[in-house]
């Protein structure tokens, strides 16, 4: 299945802008994205659920993609040269919803309050890994 994300004629994200060269997208995507997070950062962010987490996806990249902030609706792999070549194995596009509700669930059942400085580190670094691992969006340039 070809990747209902790129134009046909050039591997480039349709974006709002119609730029089909990746190196600019890449650039005005990095501008864009970098300041919408310094919005959001000043805004503040209290909604922990997979629609807060589209809504940040919407909001950082909204300006540029009319997908933002909606899960993916293909599989991804990615190789990575970490792990020799493979890919992490990412949710189906199919099962990202209630993966995520899962991740979402254990969030709001831990006592975050309670946590000590050192239990508190790792049990964050689980739940961004899990979400990380679902992988919510369709891919995008900036490294953020």
């Amino acid at each position: 299945m070809a990747d209902p994300y790129l134009y046909d004629d050039v591997p480039v994200l349709r974006n709002a802008l119609s730029i089909k060269d990746e190196k600019t997208l890449d650039l005005i995507e990095a501008e864009q994205s970098r300041a919408n997070m310094m919005l959001l950062y000043e805004q503040g962010f209290h909604d922990f659920t997979p629609e807060g987490l589209q809504s940040i996806h919407r909001f950082l990249f909204g300006d540029l993609y009319d997908w933002a902030g909606q899960f993916r609706i293909i599989n991804i792999e990615k190789r990575e040269r970490l792990l020799a070549g493979r890919s992490v194995w990412y949710s189906n596009d199919e099962a990202i919803s209630d993966d995520l509700a899962s991740v979402f669930q254990d969030i709001h059942a831990q006592d975050w309050n309670a946590l000590s400085r050192g239990a508190f580190v790792p049990a964050v670094s689980r739940c961004f890994a899990k979400i990380w691992q679902i992988h919510p969006f369709r891919e995008v340039s900036t490294p953020i």
